[in-house]
Formats: C-alpha cells, sequence, structure tokens
C-alpha cells in the first residue's frame, strides 16, 4: 500500500496550522504588538509594487496598504510552498530566499506587520509515483522531503512562516469549497471526477499578464479531456484506485483526492477568509495554477477580485535552460551550498530584481561572491579603524568654515544615499539598486579613511567627521541585517568575531612593539647584533604570530602604526 501508516501526526514537527480565522488576529497580536512599531503611512516613502495581475489595461505600480486603517490590521500572505516529492533545487532557494528578503523589508524596514502562510503539496501525482518507484509509501516520500525542505530553507537563513498549511491536513476544507462551487454551478461532476467549469465564470479567463494564448492554447490536464465540457476546465476532485490516498466525498461512490488548483485556494479561504492581500509563487505558477486559483476564488466569493497583490519571483535557468526537476537539469540546495555559502546565494539574490529572470552561471555566481568580499573587507576595514579612534572626546570639534563646510558635505552625501535608498526599496524593491548605491557609499568611506590616515598635521580629525562615518556604517549594518545578512562584526555565530577585550590585548602589543622599535632606530641600544635580533623578532611578531590569529600590522614610515582583523571569507560569508 502507498498510503503508510495513518496512525501518528505526519506534521508533528512542523508549527500547528491555523484552522480557524478567528483566531489569527489574537494569535497576531500576540506575536506584534501593534504598539511596538509605528505605521508604515507615518514614514515618508511608502512602499509599491507591480502585481502580475493586470487590471483594466493598467500596468503600473500600486501601494502597499492594510485593508483596513486598525491597530490589529496585518497583511495576510500565502506563498505555494513546494511539492515533496524529490530534493529542493536552486530554482526554489532564489524563490524562498527572495520571498524571504521581501518580507522582511516589509516587516523590519516599512514597519508592515505580516502574517505569512506557507502551502505544503503533500498529496499529487508526482507523489504517489514516487512513492511506486522506491517501492514506499506516499507517508515515508511527503515526511522525507518535507523535513529536507525546512532543513533547506534554515541553512538557506529562510524565517518560518507564521503557519504551514498541509494538503492532507485540510481535506474537509477542500471538499466544503467545492460543495460551494457544485452549489453555485461553477462546477460539475462526472465519472472520473469533479471539474471548474470555466465558461461560467462571468469574466474573462486569462487574467494575468503573461498569459496572451488564444484559446486553443488553454488546453490543460489532457488526461481528462473526454470527461470535459471544456478544453480549460480543470480538475476540482479526481478518483482515486485502491493503492493511492483517498477520501471519502459526497459526490462519489469510491473515495478520491483533490486536484492541485483547489488546494491552497481552500486553504488560503480556511485560514484567511474572503480577502487575500499577498499571494506569491515562482512565475512558472501564474499558469495554470495561479490562473485557476483566481477563478476559483471569484466563484466561490462570488467577486471579480480575491487577492489584492500578486507576487511572482523570476525564472531562475542554467545555460538558457529553465530549472526543472522534470528536465534533470537542476542543482540541489545542498549541492549549490558545496559551491557558495548561504550569504553568497542571498547576496545573489539581492543583485537580480524579484521579477526578473536570472541566469545561475559562473559570471552570476562569481559576481555575488566578490560583492559579498568587498563587503566584508570594507566592513573589516571599518570596524577596526573605529575601534582604533574611538572614543568621540578624544577629538577637537571642528571650528574652522572651511572644515565645517567640507564635514557639511560629508554629511550631505550620506543624507542622499540613504533618502536613494529609501526611494529604490519603495518602488517596487529595487534592491539590486540599493546594492549598487551601498557598493558607492562604501567606497566613499574608504576614501574618507584615507584622508583620515594621511592627516600627519591632525587638521581633519574631527569628532564631527569621525561620527559621520560611524553613523553610515551602522546605517549600512542595519541594512543588511534587514536583508538578512549579518556581517562578522555583528554576529556571535562567526569564527572572526572578537570582544573588546581581545581588541584591547592586540593594541597592548603592537604599542610595546612600536615602542620598541622606536628605541632601535634612535640606536638607543649599541649593539647591532642585538638590535637586529630584536628586529626580526618585531618582525615575527607582525608577519607570522599576529598572523595566526587574523590579525595584520601594517608600520607606517612616520612610526605609526595601523591593525585589522584578517577576516577567512569562506567562514565568514557563511554567516546568514
Amino acid at each position: 500500500m502507498l498510503l503508510g501508516k495513518t496512525s501518528g501526526r505526519l506534521w508533528c514537527y512542523l508549527p500547528k496550522s491555523i484552522l480557524f480565522r478567528r483566531t489569527i488576529s489574537a494569535q497576531f497580536r500576540n506575536k506584534h504588538n501593534a504598539s511596538d512599531s509605528p505605521s508604515p503611512t507615518s514614514f515618508h516613502w511608502q512602499p509599491f509594487v507591480r502585481s502580475s495581475l493586470v487590471e483594466s489595461g493598467k500596468d503600473d505600480l500600486r501601494p502597499i496598504c492594510y485593508a483596513s486603517d486598525t491597530p490589529s490590521s496585518y497583511l495576510s500572505w500565502y506563498i505555494c510552498g513546494p511539492t515533496v516529492y524529490d530534493e529542493a533545487h536552486i530554482g526554489h532557494a532564489r524563490t524562498y530566499v527572495t520571498f524571504d528578503i521581501i518580507r522582511r523589508i516589509l516587516e523590519d524596514y516599512f514597519h508592515f506587520r505580516v502574517f505569512l502562510a506557507l502551502g505544503i503539496t503533500d498529496i499529487d501525482d508526482k507523489i504517489i509515483h514516487k512513492a511506486r518507484e522506491n517501492q514506499t509509501t506516499v507517508l515515508d516520500i511527503t515526511s522525507k522531503y518535507t523535513k529536507q525542505f525546512f532543513r533547506d530553507m534554515k541553512a538557506l537563513g529562510v524565517r518560518s512562516p507564521d503557519a504551514i498549511l498541509a494538503v492532507s491536513q485540510h481535506i474537509p476544507s477542500i471538499i466544503q469549497f467545492i460543495q460551494k462551487l457544485i452549489d453555485n454551478e461553477m462546477a460539475y461532476v462526472t465519472s472520473s471526477g469533479v471539474y471548474f467549469a470555466v465558461d461560467r465564470l462571468t469574466y474573462r479567463y486569462g487574467r494575468f499578464r503573461c498569459v496572451h494564448s488564444p484559446l486553443t492554447s488553454w488546453d490543460q490536464e489532457s488526461d481528462y479531456l473526454l470527461h470535459k465540457r471544456d478544453v480549460r476546465d480543470f480538475v476540482l476532485w479526481k478518483r482515486s484506485n485502491d493503492d493511492e490516498p483517498g477520501w471519502p466525498s459526497p459526490w462519489m461512490i469510491c473515495k478520491g483526492r483533490p486536484g492541485w488548483h483547489v488546494e491552497c485556494s481552500a486553504m488560503i479561504n480556511a485560514l484567511f477568509g474572503s480577502e487575500l492581500d499577498i499571494h506569491g509563487g515562482g512565475i512558472d505558477l501564474i499558469f495554470p495554477h495561479h490562473e485557476n486559483e483566481l477563478a476559483q476564488c471569484c466563484a466561490y466569493f462570488e467577486r471579480e477580485n480575491w487577492c489584492r497583490y500578486w507576487l511572482h519571483i523570476g525564472h531562475l535557468s542554467i545555460a538558457g535552460r529553465k530549472m526543472s526537476k522534470s528536465l534533470k537539469n537542476f542543482i540541489t540546495i545542498q549541492e549549490m551550498l558545496c559551491n557558495m555559502s548561504a550569504a553568497e546565494f542571498r547576496m545573489f539574490c539581492l543583485l537580480h530584481h524579484y521579477q526578473s529572470p536570472v541566469e545561475y552561471g559562473k559570471e552570476q555566481i562569481e559576481e555575488a561572491k566578490q560583492t559579498w568580499k568587498r563587503l566584508l573587507e570594507w566592513d573589516q576595514r571599518c570596524r577596526s579603524f573605529l575601534h582604533q579612534h574611538e572614543p568621540l572626546d578624544d577629538y577637537p570639534i571642528s571650528l574652522s568654515p572651511t572644515m565645517i563646510a567640507i564635514e557639511m558635505s560629508y554629511k550631505q552625501q550620506v543624507v542622499e544615499w540613504k533618502t536613494q535608498i529609501a526611494y529604490n526599496l519603495a518602488m517596487n524593491l529595487n534592491t539590486p539598486l540599493v546594492i549598487q548605491i551601498i557598493l558607492v557609499q562604501c567606497r566613499n568611506m574608504h576614501r574618507w579613511m584615507d584622508e583620515w590616515e594621511k592627516d600627519t598635521n591632525h587638521s581633519i580629525k574631527t569628532i564631527t567627521r569621525l561620527g559621520i562615518l560611524r553613523d553610515a556604517y551602522q546605517y549600512i549594518h542595519q541594512l543588511f541585517h534587514i536583508f538578512g545578512l549579518e556581517m562578522p562584526s555583528h554576529s556571535n555565530k562567526d569564527n572572526s568575531f572578537h570582544s573588546p577585550r581581545d581588541s584591547e590585548w592586540i593594541e597592548i602589543i603592537a604599542k610595546f612593539r612600536q615602542q620598541l622599535r622606536m628605541l632601535l632606530k634612535d640606536k638607543t641600544i649599541d649593539d647591532k647584533q642585538l638590535r637586529k635580533q630584536i628586529f626580526d623578532i618585531c618582525d615575527m611578531i607582525r608577519d607570522v604570530e599576529l598572523k595566526k590569529i587574523n590579525i595584520e600590522l601594517k608600520d607606517n614610515k612616520d612610526g605609526s602604526y595601523q591593525w585589522q582583523y584578517l577576516i577567512d571569507h569562506e567562514d565568514s560569508s557563511r554567516t546568514s
């Protein structure tokens, strides 16, 4: 039997699904108190997105806002999860990491309250075929690959959803959903199952922007053509064989199981009710899955619009071909993580707009790796620089009008790029441009530190200039934290993390070595051989011993020194 044992809970390791809409608001208020963060409308920038659904011939940006302006309002968001019959591949990784970035931006940057549900398809023909091939049960297959999927998501740093909806746990809701469609004469029963009647819709079928094909191209589920009234009709409930998962229903004597498209619609209805704020998935789900979801729900609720924003992640391809399990040209997430870190892959996603297709090739991978490496090197230098020049009280306040004007120009630069970042995040979540703005500002900060270090006369070393640099450094760190990236200086898990006590000891060693070298240069010690031996020891401390503990020490020509932490890029880039 493919079914396996039905006793016990398949989903015992997953968060409990919420089955009644009336409990959501109370649970959400416990999780996110409405007073914890200001409303996004209080910010100068409000986010806009381009929904995949074309309405009234318009293709423009729409502002994201709550459906109702109350303290308990939240954005209801459903994402189509995987069909758990095989390992997740990098196409899945791009979809769910990118949605995780969008979620973090909405929650942590624009301060929206979001309730996100993820659907898990654990009833499907592909799962049944996989169980037959492996001579095991459907339960064994779905349990194995569901656990593996969530392990992969954890490795990629994806936040857990607020609710996980498994199809097998929502059969009564699905049956109720189908029955109402039959009662409304939007579905019909045949000997092979129940079908949705597309010709009964009161609006055009095919409303998504990517669907422009003539009627003859709407053929779907060709195995059931003989039982359909219209080639566009799709299965809501199908007959099951004796060795397949099945449940009793009001329409058939034999047991059956739900069709793919109705599963998500019924689960969303059970959780969120008659209106959904955001529906997400990969671009490949637009047709037929999301087109059919839209048709079902609008027919069920007897309204033209059901979901306010449809967001789709662009295709990820390899050598110009779409990533697909059926084409056997996919790279699993675990295989990908052997080639690049989770942080580097997240940077890969940030460097490409969420709605754009992207090629997973050597050039794109290297770009992500080098971008993350440059940012780690910037972080390394800023961290060491700020540590060596704290506290601010050690430096004077600018009094010269010329110096004040220069510092004001620096401050204006920071204000301008913060504004540019806010604008690009608000305009359809344009993370590629945001990353480019950050990289430009990092170069500016390198230049500011160069100017400071070259200033032997202490003419520009002021409390204001150092404060501007520290503010810019902290702001960029906050942004990367929002994006789901943690730099070593902000992560206790990273091997390159150093405590303030470590820095104090390094400073003591560096100062002692500097003073010793100054004595040797003044020829206070006459013994040339002894002087050479001491110089050699100083060089060994700099070139060997300190580098063993990832410290780089440089001797300047004027007798001063600089030191900084060296980062093991392989280890530190894995922090996410």
